[in-house]
């Protein structure tokens, strides 16, 4: 190796010795190590090596046999595991094996060649330097250890709310069956979605999908929430006026975040067997509605702007109504996504397709037939998201 391609090694090294002069040595003067200590006799080593704990020692030759073998015990006393280079003239057997007993890591025979001593003090370097990763590493890990607890402890926190922000249990009602899968991509989704017994009467339903998954999101769902249930407790007849009030509250209090959502209202026809579903949208997907008696499902287009983005928005309505075994299918744009193929970019012809081939089934089978076939339809291109379908069907 040559002198110019030698690395610097980042070490320090304790160089004792009687006969300053020998540090003229190559490995000194090129720079080749990080920091040196000398120390002109063996009390001054010992008293250099207290101070300054190198990383290496070195004994040079000019100390006598006795001297060596007492200072390297004084040493070891103080720091067993310290890599020390002995330089040694030739023909000392004895001291050779005394200073290999105290646990000398190399030995150097005069003449002192730089090359030798440079390769030696690389070798007594390698497993501090492995020392030092490793103590990184353990540093680094603590700290990712330390920071994914405080992170277990958000989820955790964030799933207890989300939780109580779901409905506990689906409204049970004569005229109207009801049913839902929801998969979170994440311990904490960003899909919220509520049923609403209404006072004047009828059931509210809200499905909402903020922007976002974890932590951040769980929070956002839970500010949605209580603007929600005050706006519904006013406006949840009127669902057009119900979004404009609540894209207010969300602008005024939450300007940074957003929501598409769509809400509902289904009122009961008992003398006619006929449910009328009245809703807005905002910027979600649109309700898909399958017509038992003409065996097809039709979209539920109609416009309206992302909830928490534009003052002043205002919002359609549309009314329908199902006659008994018809099915109001209700979505996030999660589901969509992962049917979306090179046919069927968006996915809707797909899921239409899938509601009417599982209309023979019951409810709750067909939702788990479209949940299951949505699963098997995602590839390694798929961009994963939360996915929730609400199934409602006329009794």
């Amino acid at each position: 190796m040559e002198k110019s391609a030698r690395k610097k090694l980042e070490i320090s090294i304790l160089y004792v010795s009687h006969d300053c002069r020998n540090v003229d040595a190559p490995l000194m003067f090129n720079k080749n190590v990080e920091k040196i200590y000398i120390a002109e006799n063996v009390k001054a080593g010992l008293g250099s090596f207290l101070q300054f704990r190198p990383d290496i020692l070195i004994v040079d030759a000019s100390l006598s046999g006795a001297e060596k073998i007492d200072f390297l015990r004084e040493i070891k006393k103080k720091r067993k595991d310290i890599p020390v280079i002995v330089f040694l003239e030739t023909q000392q057997n004895e001291l050779l094996r005394e200073c290999i007993e105290e646990g000398v890591s190399a030995f150097i025979f005069k003449p002192i060649k730089s090359e030798k001593l440079y390769e030696a003090v690389e070798k007594c370097a390698a497993p501090i330097f492995l020392e030092r990763q490793l103590e990184k590493l353990r540093d680094l890990m603590l700290k990712y250890y330390r920071a994914n607890e405080m992170i277990e402890r958000d989820l955790k926190n964030s799933q207890i709310i989300q939780r109580a922000l779901l409905p506990h249990q689906i409204p049970q009602l004569d005229e109207l069956l009801i049913d839902y899968r929801y998969l979170p991509l994440e311990s904490v989704g960003g899909d919220y979605f509520s049923f609403t017994i209404l006072r004047e009467g009828g059931m509210g339903v809200l499905v909402g999908d903020v922007a976002g998954h974890g932590v951040s999101a769980a929070l956002f769902i839970a500010l949605v929430k209580a603007f929600a249930d005050r706006v519904c407790r006013q406006y949840g007849q009127d669902p057009k006026e119900y979004f404009a009030v609540l894209n207010a509250d969300l602008l005024n209090n939450m300007s940074t975040n957003f929501l598409t959502a769509l809400y509902g209202i289904f009122r009961f026809d008992k003398a006619n067997k006929k449910v009328l579903f009245t809703f807005s949208k905002a910027g979600h997907p649109s309700p898909l509605l399958y017509e038992a008696a003409s065996y097809e499902t039709r979209c539920l287009h109609l416009k309206g702007t992302i909830l928490g983005v534009i003052e002043g928005a205002e919002y359609g309505e549309m009314s329908v109504t199902l006659s008994e075994k018809d099915r109001l299918f209700i979505y996030t744009d999660g589901l969509q996504e992962m049917l979306s193929s090179e046919a069927d970019p968006n996915g809707l012809e797909t899921l239409c397709r899938l509601i009417k081939k599982s209309s023979k089934k019951k409810l709750t089978e067909a939702l788990d037939f479209i949940v299951d076939y949505t699963q098997r339809c995602q590839t390694s291109e798929s961009v994963p998201d939360d996915m929730l379908i609400i199934g409602f069907e006329a009794q």
